[in-house]
């Protein structure tokens, strides 16, 4: 099982979702082939939610690819986060729930415009 964190920010002016929401919308549109096992989200920031999931993946740049597409569907499917943006996606090591980015950055931190495909 692999850790992956992701950053998904509102468009200007939205307001923060009720985390509850999000957290049945993420759970109502996977699919098996994703391999979410479990899914933690904070939403105390404005207009941002942070969100850790927890993947079934052959490697890490599965479990990241996996992440990133399971949060374009979310975000592509769901009234609740339209027109939100993915800010970042990186695995994390369970070690020391830190992590870096396949470009060197930490875990957490916004590419600058690239982010892997999904």
């Amino acid at each position: 099982m692999y850790m992956v964190a992701a950053s998904l920010t509102a468009p200007e002016g939205s307001p923060s979702p009720d985390g509850t929401v999000v957290s049945d919308v993420f759970w109502s549109l996977a699919v098996p082939e994703d391999g979410l096992e479990h899914l933690r989200l904070a939403t105390h920031r404005p207009a941002r939610v942070d969100l850790v999931v927890f993947l079934r993946a052959s490697g890490e740049q599965e479990a990241t690819k996996a992440a990133r597409r399971l949060c374009d569907r979310v975000i592509a499917t769901s009234s609740v986060l339209s027109g939100w943006r993915v800010d970042a996606v990186a695995p994390v090591d369970y070690e020391t729930g830190t992590g870096h980015s396949p470009d060197g950055r930490p875990a957490g931190t916004p590419p600058p415009e690239n982010l892997p495909e999904p």
